[in-house]
C-alpha cells in the first residue's frame, strides 16, 4: 500500500510539473506573438507614413 501511495504522489507531482511547464510555454508563445504583432503594426505605420 505505501508503494501505491508513493506512486500516486509521484504521478500527481509529475502532472503539476508538466502543467507548469505547459503554462510557461503558452505564456512564452503569447509574448512572442504579441511582440510580432507590435512589429507588424509598427511596420504598417511606417509604410502608411504615420
Amino acid at each position: 500500500m505505501p508503494d501505491e501511495k508513493r506512486e500516486a504522489e509521484e504521478e500527481a507531482h509529475n502532472a503539476r510539473v508538466e502543467a507548469a511547464r505547459h503554462e510557461r510555454e503558452v505564456s512564452d508563445n503569447a509574448e512572442e506573438e504579441a511582440e510580432a504583432a507590435k512589429r507588424r503594426a509598427d511596420e504598417a505605420e511606417r509604410e502608411a507614413g504615420i
